[in-house]
């Protein structure tokens, strides 16, 4: 799948939630994000979901990794054949980071009454993304 259309499906799920009418502007990538991200493609990526969306990105080996909203970061997340991949672009500061697939050690979710979040553990970097469908659900 191509980038812009792993973005446009995730978008147009997300625009059918009622929350997404006042934050909708937060979930297109700029178009410095967007060419950031296909420049470190790998010849051999395949996208298979891509959403620009908040994660906190923490080192691996933290004894808890638990959503906080303090440490999140907006940028674009993508899942290909190869990794995990995080992008984030802005004027003053870009960044970028990854869990190839060989180094995922742990993949889990989690719910609780204020929240629901994906933890996806990597050997030096862990990913934790808010679950933000299932709050505008709620």
């Amino acid at each position: 799948m191509e980038l812009i259309d792993a973005l446009n499906e995730t978008y147009e799920l997300r625009r059918k939630n009622f929350m997404f009418k006042l934050t909708g502007a937060l979930y297109r990538p700029f178009r410095q994000e967007y060419d950031a991200c296909l420049s470190m493609f790998l010849p051999s990526e395949s996208i298979t979901f891509a959403c620009r969306m908040a994660a906190s990105i923490y080192p691996a080996g933290l004894a808890n990794y638990k959503y906080n909203p303090s440490d999140e970061v907006y940028g674009t997340l993508m899942v290909s054949n190869a990794r995990i991949f995080f992008c984030r672009y802005s004027d003053k500061r870009s960044s970028s980071y990854e869990i190839p697939a060989g180094d995922i050690v742990d993949v889990y979710y989690v719910t609780d009454p204020k929240n629901a979040f994906l933890c996806i553990s990597g050997r030096s970097t862990v990913f934790v993304i808010k679950d933000e469908l299932l709050e505008f659900h709620k």
